[in-house]
C-alpha cells in the first residue's frame, strides 16, 4: 500500500483514538469499571465501554488489513488497549453472544499483537 495512504489512515486513526468522546469512554472504564462487576454497570456506563472497544476494534481491523503500521498503534496505547480489554473482557463476550462471535472479533488479535510487541521490547 503506498506509504502517503497509509500515512493519511494513521492520522485519521489518532485523531479518531484521541477524539474526546472515546478518551471518556477510556477514563470510564479504567477508572470507574475497574473495580466494578459488569452486572451492575448501568447503561452509560456500558456505552463507554462499547465506545472504548469499538475505537480498539476499529484500530485492529486497520492494523489487519495492513492499512496502518501496526507497531505505531500498539506502542503507543498498548497498555491502553490491554487494560481496557481486559476491563472489559466479560462485555465483549456478552456483546459476542448477542450480535455474534464476528462482534469486535478482531480484538483478541490485537491483544495478542499487542503482547508480542512487548515480549520483543520490554522495558
Amino acid at each position: 500500500m503506498d506509504a502517503a495512504i497509509k500515512a493519511q489512515n494513521l492520522a485519521w486513526l489518532v485523531q479518531y483514538l484521541q477524539d474526546k468522546d472515546v478518551r471518556h469512554a477510556r477514563f470510564i472504564v479504567t477508572n470507574k469499571l475497574a473495580a466494578k462487576a459488569l452486572a451492575y454497570w448501568t447503561s452509560e456506563e456500558r456505552e463507554a465501554a462499547a465506545t472504548a472497544c469499538a475505537a480498539y476494534g476499529v484500530a485492529a481491523v486497520y492494523m489487519k488489513l495492513k492499512r496502518i503500521d501496526k507497531e505505531v498503534i500498539i506502542d503507543n496505547w498498548g497498555p491502553s488497549i490491554k487494560k481496557i480489554c481486559s476491563i472489559c473482557d466479560g462485555y465483549i463476550e456478552a456483546q459476542q453472544t448477542i450480535l455474534g462471535p464476528r462482534y469486535w472479533s478482531a480484538i483478541p488479535w490485537l491483544i495478542e499483537e499487542v503482547n508480542k510487541r512487548e515480549a520483543a521490547n520490554p522495558d
